[in-house]
């Protein structure tokens, strides 16, 4: 219930700020290219990895990338590059805060 709490707070000053809301909401940022190319920002870990399907830990959700012949192009602390034939993108919520 705090985090709860905390989030809303945070989401007050940057609203007050005029910050975007992928700075302040601590989410997971997606930015896809066509049906060839996402990028996942903001991340907590792999789950699952195969060449149809890619499963990330989001800060919110589990992020589900499905498609055909997909690569990790990239992968660190801090985001995240699929490439292949990208079907859909998918979130299943984790958690009270979600």
């Amino acid at each position: 219930m705090k985090t709860r709490h905390l989030y809303h707070q945070t989401e007050k000053i940057g609203n007050c700020l005029s910050l975007s809301q992928d700075v302040c909401s601590n989410a997971s940022l997606i930015t896809v290219t066509g049906t060839m190319r996402v990028l996942i920002e903001n991340y907590r870990g792999l789950c699952e990895y195969t060449s149809d399907r890619i499963v990330l830990e989001g800060i919110r959700a589990k992020i589900t990338v499905t498609g055909n012949k997909l690569t990790i192009q990239n992968f660190n602390n801090e985001d995240c590059m699929i490439q292949g034939t990208i079907d859909s993108i998918s979130f299943d919520k984790t958690g009270e805060d979600s």
